[in-house]
């Protein structure tokens, strides 16, 4: 799992923002730096992935990877 698959299957860059109240420039900075270190996103980025159509398999690897040690 990577970060750009990541964006991709929750509905693009764009999506992304509108969903959590971000520019689009923010999603393609984490392309860069990383998903950011604050519980909140992370928590609403979960909270899309639970929402969006996909595999249970998918869902649990982006479940781990959201879960994963921050920066």
């Amino acid at each position: 799992m990577d970060l750009d698959y990541l964006i991709k299957r929750l509905g693009g860059g764009a999506a992304i923002a509108r969903r959590l109240g971000l520019h689009r420039t923010a999603i393609s900075q984490w392309k860069r730096a990383g998903l950011p270190d604050k519980v909140s996103v992370r928590a609403a980025l979960l909270r899309m992935a639970e929402d969006a159509v996909m595999t249970a398999e998918e869902r649990s690897a982006i479940r781990d990877y959201l879960k994963g040690p921050l920066r």
